[in-house]
């Protein structure tokens, strides 16, 4: 079955809650499942623990999303990974149990930061069961079940079995299951242990399989994101797909094949051979969804200046690579990826850092539109390229010249002598962490990808702002 996800934002799914149906099903009251993003303080999250009691009873976006769950229907887990900039980001893995019992598929997840005022939560994702009611009671007595999964498994009468109680959702019902592996078989043997329908015999397959689709993000084409910019949803190439222990990166036309196990999540964030991007004002995008034969994933939205100006960055600085690639530059010799910093607390400009090897570009503001415009991008990918050229190879870089355009790249390699003539404004300048250079509003003559106007502040924006 074909799963199509057009998952939207920061670090889980994002979207909204969806009910199982009027009344839910046998076992529960509610299945929800969906995702949101957040801005608020909330309690309860530290870096070796969590207190969902109190992340709830803080977070009122929650509150109807648990329901009546508590901490005491969750097992937990606490990860803290690092992050681009100095901080760190917590995330938080709630396990469904009812009785100490795991209900397979059903989870909260939660995504945090911590700052001077407290734990910020960022974004949630969800597939719970509300009301759960099962009888918790086995009927079908443990060496019984070990019998029929052997059976059903086609394993031999003495095979070890492995395996203890779980809940899974079976034909819409919520069944007590005895859950056995057999030693030589790849498969998995749930028998249902309580119920009318105790002794039924179910065989799962969750051996991992080759899980394909295509990883897509919203892109702001013929200008700035905010701005003149037209959102459009575009393929991204040479992005990391990941799944468990497994990944993969797409190719040109964004699609991607990977082993994938059933149950595991596919995710996908702005990532890759070329370059990784950091959203200075707030979480990085990120899309994922659980493992199918079929999975398409999509970056960002339609909306919003901070959102679009991630994947606008990312996509052309991943097209600039590409065509250095297809013009006889071995990919080695770039370099590592390529750090690209995104919707800066500043306005009117953009800067490469040969110290730190990152391109960086300002949210809008100040009769300036967001800096990471395609031609912007690429001309700042241009002052990477001589600092490259020093430290990686001799040879000049073919396809660059004066006149060089990147296909698919607006405005690269495109000359504009009167930039170039108009004297620098003295609020536009950004200093490069090199004695005695300075970025300024007119570019200096020279080999390259592009020549950009940021407008001075107070005036309109004539280009493609």
């Amino acid at each position: 079955m074909r799963l199509r996800a057009m998952l939207m934002g920061c670090v889980v799914v994002v979207g909204c809650a969806e009910p199982g149906g009027p009344g839910g099903g046998p076992g529960y009251e509610r299945e929800i499942r969906g995702g949101d993003r957040h801005d608020q303080i909330v309690l309860g999250i530290a870096r070796d623990r969590v207190d969902l009691d109190r992340v709830r009873a803080s977070a009122p976006a929650l509150r109807e999303v648990l329901g009546d769950l508590g901490g005491r229907d969750f097992s937990t887990s606490v990860h803290v990974m690092p992050t681009a900039g100095a901080g760190t980001l917590t995330t938080v893995f709630g396990q469904q149990q009812v009785e100490g019992v795991p209900v397979r598929g059903a989870y909260v997840y939660l995504a945090s930061r911590a700052g001077a005022d407290g734990e910020r939560l960022l974004a949630s994702s969800y597939h719970l069961y509300q009301g759960a009611q099962v009888a918790m009671a086995p009927t079908v007595a443990r060496g019984a079940a070990e019998r029929d999964a052997r059976d059903h498994l086609r394993v031999a009468p003495q095979a070890p079995i492995t395996g203890d109680l779980a809940i899974w959702p079976i034909d819409g019902e919520l069944q007590l299951t005895w859950e056995l592996v057999a030693e030589g078989s790849e498969l998995r043997a749930l028998v249902i242990a309580s119920g009318p329908r105790a002794g039924r015999v179910e065989v799962v397959d969750d051996r991992a399989y080759y899980t394909s689709g295509r990883v897509g993000g919203w892109v702001a084409v013929g200008g700035a994101p905010g701005g003149r910019g037209r959102a459009t949803e575009l393929a991204l190439a040479s992005t990391e797909v990941t799944a468990g222990a497994a990944a993969a990166v797409t190719g040109r036309d964004g699609r991607y094949l990977l082993a994938a196990a059933d149950g595991a999540t596919v995710t996908t964030r702005l990532r890759g051979p070329a370059a990784t991007v950091a959203d200075l004002s707030g979480p990085a995008l990120t899309a994922s969804a659980p493992a199918a034969p079929t999975v398409d994933l999509t970056l960002g939205g339609a909306t919003g200046e901070a959102t679009l100006a991630q994947a606008t960055a990312y996509y052309y600085v991943t097209r600039t690579w590409q065509f250095l690639g297809d013009n006889g530059v071995a990919p080695a010799s770039l370099g590592a990826p390529l750090a690209i910093n995104v919707n800066l607390n500043s306005t009117c400009n953009a800067y490469f850092s040969p110290v730190a090897r990152t391109i960086n570009f300002y949210r809008s503001g100040g009769g300036c539109k967001n800096s990471a415009e395609a031609s912007i991008v690429a001309h700042e990918y241009r002052h990477r390229r001589p600092h490259v050229r020093r430290h990686h190879q001799r040879r000049p870089v073919r396809g660059l010249g004066r006149r060089a355009g990147v296909p698919g790249v607006p405005g690269a390699g495109r000359r504009r002598r009167s930039v170039r003539r108009r004297p620098h404004d003295p609020d536009l300048r950004q200093q490069l962490p090199l004695p005695g250079r300075w970025h300024r509003r007119g570019p200096r003559p020279g080999p390259g990808l592009g020549r950009v106007r940021l407008a001075r502040p107070g005036q309109p924006d004539r280009g493609r702002g």
